[in-house]
């Protein structure tokens, strides 16, 4: 008897040790193998690039890497004949290894260009008291050459000598005067800098070669790969001796003379000087742009930009492709000008570097904005114009319209702006004579078609052109409001035709505008389009 209650003590006791036991286990977690590793303390660390210019004479050495003193100073005193050397070397104190040249870039040049009659030479290895250097090589030898060459930066024939960590290469740069100079050079002057050009050599290796820096180039030049048909056009951007961005070019695809080669853009300040006018006041600054590996024959526009000082006001800014002047847009906040070019050297930049940009005032919130497309059908159409508010064509003169645009204006905007006045604006920035415009426009089921006729216009001058077109009173408004146009108007055609070609290379510009009731010199541009007459359109 004692035993059975012992045995049912105990297995009472298993039961409740057991429920413990789930209890606990519902309050826990599993516990399964684990393990960890860890590689700590990787760092990444940028190699640096970095060649010093020493000048060596007999008193010493001198790293003149900025330096601002001249090595060939104005206290030499030039005549027919002479010859200067001077001792340089070329350090790489960097981490990496790379590849340089030297290059002598011409700054300033007097009145009589001095260039013709200056050359150098370059020995390499050549070291002061070894006397390397013992005479005048000879201005028809292929050691020497004319200290501009032409225009800009002047390579020598150092291209792409490699320079390792740690080496130092030295050579002697002689400057001679051409014994046959005559008495047009007394007097004269030129100014040159003596450069040392460094970029990457293809020498470290990365996880898959050597080959990822191959196209890497130097100060005032960039590289990229040749495009086939079909790829997307790439940028070529150029940075100066500082490391800045001095312009880029943009390589359309199927434009490379040989596919295997890749593109080289080089962008360098200019000494050429372009017959043309500036006016008084205006600055310039000369670009030689080159690219190679172009095909000969290329007709596709390359993309080019050159960089002159920022907030500067855009409309004193023009562009010459050698005596031409070439259409160019001013970014007053980044400082380049933009254009397109099938041909290179030189480009000139010409300013006020005394403007200043003066930006439009910014949209306040919900303004309206208007669509703006290019309306095809019109252009160069025979349709026959009628006339309105007394206005009529002009009797035997044509009225071809060279190009017509879509304004779409939206029905629901703020109810701020419903009462605002509304037109749209007209200007050419040249002056308008008799006869030499054509407008056309149609206002909802309106069809308004018109010379100029006695009516002119100085350049810049804006005409509002529903104000002037509608003289009469229609569903009697008299004074449009956004409302109104978009009411009455909705889609508004606009045309303008270049009569007996007299506007061509002129520029028309088609504003529409808002202005506020209560202070009319409160207005927005709420859309804008140009149009080149003979060339291209933009809307803004």
């Amino acid at each position: 008897m004692k035993n059975a209650k012992t045995t049912k003590r105990a297995l009472i006791s298993s039961v409740i040790s057991l429920v413990i036991c789930f209890t606990m286990l519902l309050g826990s977690t599993f516990a399964w193998f684990t393990d960890s590793a860890i590689s700590s303390g990787n760092k990444i660390v940028t190699g640096n690039l970095d060649v010093e210019l020493w000048h060596h004479t007999e008193s010493g050495s001198t790293n003149i890497t900025a330096e601002t003193d001249p090595v060939f100073s104005g206290d030499i005193v030039w005549e027919p004949g002479k010859t200067e050397v001077a001792y340089f070397s070329i350090k790489n104190n960097g981490s990496l290894d790379l590849k340089y040249k030297v290059a002598v870039a011409v700054t300033e040049i007097s009145d009589h260009d001095l260039t013709e009659v200056m050359y150098y030479a370059i020995t390499p290895d050549a070291k002061i008291g070894t006397n390397e250097v013992t005479a005048w090589v000879g201005n028809d030898s292929d050691d020497a050459k004319r200290l501009n060459a032409g225009v800009g930066i002047t390579e020598t024939d150092a291209n792409d000598v490699t320079l390792l960590t740690g080496e130092e290469h030295f050579f002697a740069l002689s400057i001679h005067m051409d014994e046959a100079a005559t008495n047009k050079y007394m007097g004269e002057s030129i100014t040159f800098d003596i450069k040392v050009l460094a970029g990457q050599l293809a020498s470290e290796e990365d996880s898959f070669g050597k080959d990822y820096d191959k196209f890497a180039g130097y100060p005032g030049a960039g590289f990229a790969p040749a495009l086939a048909d079909g790829q997307v056009a790439v940028e070529i951007p150029v940075v100066g001796d500082g490391g800045d961005k001095v312009g880029s070019v943009m390589i359309p695809a199927g434009a490379a003379e040989d596919e295997t080669v890749g593109f080289t853009a080089k962008i360098s300040k200019s000494t050429y000087k372009g017959n043309f006018t500036v006016a008084a006041g205006m600055e310039t600054v000369v670009y030689d742009v080159s690219v190679t590996n172009l095909k000969a024959d290329n007709t596709a526009p390359v993309k080019a930009q050159l960089r002159i000082a920022a907030g500067l006001d855009p409309d004193t800014v023009k562009l010459y492709h050698y005596d031409t002047e070439i259409d160019c847009v001013y970014n007053p906040s980044t400082g380049y000008v933009t254009f397109e070019t099938t041909s290179f050297s030189p480009f000139t930049v010409v300013f006020d570097a005394d403007s200043e940009y003066v930006p439009a005032p910014a949209l306040p919130e919900n303004v309206p904005t208007a669509n703006v497309t290019y309306y095809p059908d019109w252009v160069g159409a025979d349709i026959e114009w009628g006339n309105f508010g007394g206005f009529a064509p002009t009797e035997g003169k044509e009225a071809v319209i060279d190009a017509a645009f879509v304004f779409e204006c939206p029905a629901e905007v703020d109810e701020a702006y419903k009462n605002w006045l509304c037109d749209f604006y007209v200007s050419l920035d040249q002056d308008l004579g008799e006869n030499e415009i054509f407008l056309a426009g149609q206002y909802g089921d309106y069809l308004v078609g018109f010379h100029n006729g006695e009516l002119t216009l100085e350049a810049g001058t804006e005409l509002p052109l529903l104000g002037a077109a509608i003289s009469g009173n229609i569903d009697g408004i008299t004074n449009w409001t956004y409302a109104d146009v978009e009411s009455f108007v909705g889609t508004f055609i606009c045309g303008v035709g270049n009569v007996e070609d007299s506007l061509t290379g002129a520029t028309f510009t088609v504003a529409l505008r808002l202005i506020n009731p209560d202070n009319t010199s409160e207005y927005y541009d709420v859309n804008v389009v140009t149009y080149t007459f003979g060339g291209s359109y933009e809307i803004k």
